[in-house]
């Protein structure tokens, strides 16, 4: 669910339907002049702009089985460059695998997903890969249909890059047959690693998709870092379209 660029999609402890397709391609836009320090205390810092690009793609093989892709790509640049500042270049990511379903009861499921493939971060290029465990539960909420879920997983990054556990909860209203309402927490912890500092990113984050038809759907939403050690303050909004077939 390209909720967020470098965000996994909601509902993601729910699978494809058998022989069908989603494709969800997210581009946002970001920056951040402050930055959390090693104690969570807000400091100035130098001030980047970032574009990301991120394409989520999902095929139901079977009932209890889905094929993921996910490609990533992102670059920041020095909004006012100094001696000191330097353009982090382009970091990107491809991964791919399955979601399997381990248990489900109608309304809830749990799941387990598995991805493997390459990237580049703040270190060299090099084999990555992600780990998760997925719950998702359906609900109805004063007549509003709506969903919950939560991902917990350990991601390999790119050589040179923290590894990382992961953290994410998302909680989705359906405000009108055609209009939804999702609101996300995504949060990474990143092991000391290579000379770098642990650290701890969270992030907030609101959107609304509106489904144009059965087969199309527009999201646009915002998201901003309110809390993290050692991890910029980063704010900005997002907008994508989703595709089934």
């Amino acid at each position: 669910m390209a909720l967020l660029a470098g965000t996994m999609p909601a509902k993601a402890g729910f699978l494809q339907d058998k022989g069908t397709t989603q494709v969800i391609q997210s581009t946002g836009i970001s920056s951040f002049s402050r930055a959390f320090d090693g104690k969570g205390r807000l400091k100035r810092a130098s001030a980047f702009s970032k574009t990301a690009l991120d394409i989520f793609i999902s095929h139901g093989l079977s009932e209890t089985i889905s094929l993921i892709g996910e490609v990533s790509s992102s670059r920041m640049i020095p909004r006012l460059v100094t001696a000191t500042d330097v353009d982090s270049g382009t970091m990107w990511s491809a991964m791919g695998g399955i979601r399997a379903r381990l248990w489900h009861n109608g309304a809830s499921i749990v799941s387990v997903q598995a991805l493997a493939g390459g990237g580049r971060d703040a270190g060299r290029a090099g084999m990555m890969g992600d780990v998760r465990l997925l719950l998702g539960h359906g609900f109805d909420l004063a007549g509003y249909r709506g969903f919950a879920d939560l991902q917990a997983g350990y991601r390999q990054t790119a050589p040179g890059s923290r590894p990382e556990l992961r953290l994410d909860a998302s909680f989705g209203l359906r405000l009108h047959t055609d209009v939804q309402i999702i609101g996300q927490i995504l949060t990474a912890h990143g092991f000391s690693h290579a000379g770098q500092p642990q650290s701890l990113r969270i992030k907030t984050a609101l959107s609304l998709v509106w489904e144009v038809s059965k087969a199309w759907s527009v999201q646009i939403g915002a998201f901003t870092t309110p809390f993290g050690f050692n991890t910029g303050q980063e704010s900005g909004a997002t907008l994508a379209v989703w595709r089934r077939f």
